[in-house]
């Protein structure tokens, strides 16, 4: 060819119509295309060399067709699992996914990263767990270009929010290790400063605001009249960590049960104990939260509080559709419940 290739070129190669080459080749699931039709167009495409103008399309739409989901910090397992599950909903209809981090360099950069995200090429932005320390920033976004979903353990005034409820998941864990017995119960994970936990615990004793594993953590102790026992421990720091916790047994003995702030800590206080000698559950009992699949492949299998990413992002994804259909409608708001599942750790 002496000339671009366009969409009827390709359509004529494949034996389909126009239409079918711009849905198939826009990823159109929620079209009913065969997929041997849907290669064929695609076979097509790369034969001649035709690549769509995504700037034209853009130009006549007025839309992308990409969207934007913001983790905070970095992409874990357990965001990764998020990430996977809202990709599933964008590509089936026909968006492109572009993964992102607030404060991954420096938390203190969160305003500059927000800005970078609302300017960026993608029709919408998706926020994961925008903790406190990013929600000054946060709320410069209501004015600005584009939509904004929030989704996860937090919520944000003004904007469409899907919000996990950990309070019952995280009261009922706590529950599960006082019923069996534990006296010495430990929060492994606080992600701050030790000194800064014993002001911690008062805001989480006297407060709704604050992480709502740590405040079901510190009310069921107190309600049972143990001691409130919280550590810290970094998820992006593996030594870090693993040093505090042999620091902590070293000077005042192994606790007989412990709540992980994630399962990713589950997991790594899992195989520093097995290296210290000690059993699980016969001498501590371990519970995680998030409920990702590494924690039934453990051994023992891994008590998790349970969160519903699937009907999360399921959500989202709604909320974003009509958003986008009408961006005048009132807020939009969902809070879903995640649950305890008790395992042969605890």
């Amino acid at each position: 060819m002496h000339r671009r290739p366009t969409q009827a070129d390709v359509a004529r190669l494949a034996g389909v119509s126009k239409s079918t080459v711009g849905f198939a080749l826009s990823d159109r699931y929620d079209i009913a295309i065969p997929e041997t039709t849907r290669q064929r167009v695609k076979r097509a495409a790369l034969e001649i060399n035709y690549r769509p103008n995504l700037a034209a399309r853009a130009l006549n739409s007025g839309r992308m067709n990409a969207v934007t989901i913001a983790f905070p910090g970095s992409i874990h397992s357990y965001y990764a699992r998020v990430l996977e599950m809202f990709e599933y909903h964008s590509n089936l209809h026909g968006y492109h996914l572009i993964a992102s981090t607030i404060g991954s360099l420096d938390s203190h950069n969160s305003g500059l990263d927000f800005a970078t995200l609302l300017h960026g090429p993608s029709d919408a932005v998706m926020l994961v767990d925008a903790f406190g320390h990013y929600l000054p920033n946060v709320h410069e976004i209501l004015s600005g270009p584009k939509p904004v979903i929030s989704m996860g353990i937090t919520e944000i005034d003004g904007i469409d929010s899907i919000v996990i409820d950990l309070m019952a998941g995280a009261d009922a864990a706590c529950r599960h290790l006082i019923e069996g017995g534990a006296r010495r119960m430990m929060y492994f994970g606080a992600n701050m400063p030790q000194d800064d936990i014993p002001a911690y615990i008062e805001k989480c004793l006297t407060s709704d605001d604050a992480d709502p594993r740590c405040i079901a953590f510190c009310r069921a102790a107190r309600a049972a009249g143990i001691p409130i026992h919280m550590v810290g421990g970094y998820l992006s720091d593996r030594s870090a960590t693993i040093d505090t916790l042999e620091a902590y047994i070293a000077a005042h003995g192994c606790p007989d049960a412990i709540f992980c702030h994630n399962d990713i800590l589950a997991i790594r206080v899992h195989g520093v104990l097995r290296r210290m000698g000690y059993q699980i559950p016969r001498d501590v009992r371990l519970i995680g939260c998030d409920g990702i699949e590494a924690c039934e492949d453990m051994e023992p299998p891994l008590s998790t509080i349970q969160q519903p990413v699937r009907e999360m992002c399921a959500a989202a994804w709604e909320f974003l559709q009509a958003r986008l259909a009408e961006p005048d409608r009132p807020r939009q708001y969902m809070r879903i419940p995640a649950r305890f599942l008790p395992r042969a750790s605890s």
